[in-house]
């Protein structure tokens, strides 16, 4: 079976460390984003002939510009699988996925609160409400005569009191889940680094 098809219907915990390569790449560390993308395939189940015939082999070539191409393709492929994933949950369900966080930071009637909050927007998608908070803040940032300072207002009003908590609680959550993923795997990168400096093979 293809890699491909393998990926189908995975909850977002089979891509997290493809969301956490994007973060090493941003900061322009490649080798701890190659070791993320290595433990994304253990996730995922892939065999040797699932990343000879995907795009992480490309990571593995000899050429230093194809390592680079090949290591940015596969975060790309990687983490738009996993925001796919993500988005296609009901807020319903995004409040369940954050319930281990919920009893960490609240007491059961603040998370009883929290609750009830998230219930407002219940069976939508994560996805629609994205796209309603975008259109949202399209009104509030237009520079155009299309909309008046009162459908500016209503904008605010509605994203501040219907979405906010709801979308900053998920996009803080899923950051603090992806951020810990981030320290074991740059340590690993520094010892492999300072590994190489001072080997004594290499010193003879």
């Amino acid at each position: 079976m293809a890699l491909e098809e393998k990926t189908k219907g995975y909850e977002p915990e089979r891509y997290k460390y493809a969301a956490a390569a994007a973060q090493f790449l941003q900061g322009k560390d490649m080798n701890s984003t190659r070791k993320c993308l290595d433990k994304l395939l253990v996730d995922l189940g892939a065999t040797d002939e699932d990343i000879r015939a995907g795009m992480v082999w490309n990571a593995y070539e000899g050429d230093p510009r194809k390592t680079v191409e090949g290591i940015a393709i596969g975060v790309q492929i990687y983490s738009l699988k996993y925001q796919d994933a993500l988005v296609k949950k009901t807020i319903n369900e995004m409040f369940e996925r954050y319930s281990p966080e919920f009893d960490k930071y609240l007491t059961p009637e603040e998370k009883e609160k929290a609750k009830s909050i998230f219930s407002k927007l219940g069976d939508k998608t994560y996805e629609s409400v994205l796209e309603q908070v975008a259109q949202l803040q399209e009104v509030i940032d237009s520079k155009t005569k299309r909309y008046t300072d009162k459908d500016k207002e209503k904008a605010k009003k509605e994203l501040a009191e219907k979405y906010f908590d709801v979308t900053a609680t998920i996009q803080e959550f899923e950051e603090l889940r992806i951020t810990k993923l981030m320290p074991s795997i740059r340590e690993s990168t520094i010892e492999d680094n300072v590994k190489a400096r001072f080997t004594l093979e290499k010193a003879k």
